[in-house]
């Protein structure tokens, strides 16, 4: 009887573990597209992956006056769904003039355009569905751009591949990927040419400097998505884009879906205030723990010497980095393990 009851006490904590895990998955993740905390197929975790992978340390801001502090070589602004203030336009064309690196993909929407024109850059988003119905990936809406300049940014790319994309007025600005000679701009959406429109190349992706700095755009931010970035040639030209950066930093100000939780670390990150305030509070709440035994009272309540009887921890561990891919599978574990205590 007190076996099973040790079980049902082991089973209750090893749920309500659980339940901390899901939470915390819920309010740190996030389903909207283009979103740097969607690890789904529409979300832009996989450019902060590609980052990584290249050995940049990533930095996901939810203020642009990031751009001041984090010393970033670096910047992505993917996808703008608010509009950036003129003083937060200031703040990053300084960023840009000082000899940062800024990479503007949008499509459609007016911030994107309105940031460029606060830059003062040449290229302008044109607005409209960019269709090619002889050089596509599953409908000409899926448009492969085919002409790329041979540059260090374009390094072992042929060709991208766009998702509903536009294209790009690159005024003065040198264009470096183009649509083939058989796209258009499908100017009235009814999928298909007409008369008052025309086949030619577009540009795609335009660089410029401004100031000391860069500025490229792309005409589609789907091309930063987790399931385009593995279209050929779209992973390169991100790794061609993060290559050499110590740091890289992922504007997130203008997503109206930051997800709870992480908007609340980055406010602590961000604020030294904020964040010698919650260090006080883990401090002075550790030492409440210790000087009333509190340590020795949850061991005592999740040990079990039988092996049987101990809370599945590789399990546990899996559930979250299969929900966390970011996250260090043994990390997690190792993590978990110190919590319950289950190998002592």
């Amino acid at each position: 009887m007190a076996r099973l009851d040790r079980r049902f006490r082991l089973a209750i904590a090893a749920f309500a573990l659980l339940v901390v895990v899901v939470a915390g998955v819920g309010l740190s993740t996030s389903a909207a597209s283009f979103s740097t905390y969607n690890s789904g197929w529409d979300g832009s975790t996989g450019l902060q992956d590609v980052a990584a992978d290249a050995g940049a340390d990533v930095v996901v801001a939810t203020t642009p006056a990031r751009y001041n502090t984090t010393d970033a070589s670096a910047a992505f602004v993917v996808a703008p769904e608010t509009s950036y203030s003129q003083s937060e336009i200031r703040t990053i064309r300084s960023y840009v003039a000082e000899g940062g690196t800024l990479v503007v993909a949008g499509d459609f929407s007016r911030p994107a355009n309105e940031l460029l024109r606060g830059l003062g850059t040449e290229s302008q988003l044109d607005g409209r569905l960019l269709r090619d119905e002889q050089h596509y990936y599953r409908s000409p809406n899926l448009t492969v751009a085919t002409n790329v300049r041979n540059q260090s940014v374009t390094t072992n790319v042929s060709q991208l591949t766009l998702n509903y994309g536009t294209a790009i007025e690159p005024g003065n600005a040198t264009v470096l990927a183009s649509s083939s000679n058989f796209s258009y701009l499908d100017t009235n959406t009814n999928g298909e040419i007409d008369a008052a429109e025309s086949l030619g190349s577009r540009a795609v992706v335009t660089r410029e400097s401004v100031g000391n700095g860069t500025v490229v755009v792309v005409s589609d931010p789907s091309l930063f998505i987790n399931a385009m970035v593995e279209r050929p040639d779209n992973r390169q030209f991100v790794q061609n884009l993060v290559a050499d950066e110590e740091r890289v930093l992922v504007d997130a100000s203008q997503q109206q879906t930051v997800p709870p939780l992480a908007a609340a670390l980055l406010a602590i990150e961000e604020s030294p205030l904020l964040t010698g305030f919650v260090g006080l509070i883990g401090v002075g709440g550790l030492g409440l723990l210790l000087r009333h035994g509190g340590i020795e009272w949850v061991r005592k309540r999740v040990r079990e010497d039988d092996p049987d009887d101990r809370i599945p921890v590789d399990a546990l561990a899996q559930s979250v980095a299969a929900s966390n891919p970011e996250w260090d599978a043994d990390d997690v574990r190792e993590v978990i393990k110190e919590v319950i205590n289950t190998d002592r």
